[in-house]
């Protein structure tokens, strides 16, 4: 998987952006939904419960916590990305944190395509 592959881009564009302009807390409450998804998507990985109350075990947190990587003007372009990848003897096969990232989305593009094998409305 290659670097591209570690993160996603978010654009955020709504009747909230004002002259190429976002709010901050519209850009904090996207970000912390997008992180919250992927731990909850972690936990789901692990055969847990995403609602289950308690502290997430640690490989969710350090394979999925999502880094700003930049954030462009205009509707607010921004790039979020896995930590950078240990080297390990298993190359070319996804990490934990890739897996949950690529299950994250699936569950947009089911969304964005309106995709019943995901969604049950």
């Amino acid at each position: 998987m290659g670097e591209a592959e570690r993160g996603i881009t978010i654009k955020l564009a709504s009747k909230d952006t004002k002259n190429g302009k976002i709010p901050v807390s519209i850009f904090v409450k996207t970000v912390n939904s997008i992180q919250k998804t992927m731990y909850a998507l972690g936990t789901v990985r692990l055969k847990g419960e995403p609602a289950s109350p308690g502290r997430k075990p640690s490989i969710i947190e350090k394979e999925c916590e999502l880094f700003l990587l930049k954030a462009e003007p205009g509707s607010l372009l921004a790039q979020l990305a896995l930590p950078d990848k240990e080297p390990d003897l298993a190359v070319g096969v996804p990490s934990f944190g890739e897996c949950v990232l690529q299950d994250f989305e699936k569950i947009l593009n089911s969304f964005s395509e309106k995709n019943q094998r995901f969604l049950r409305v």
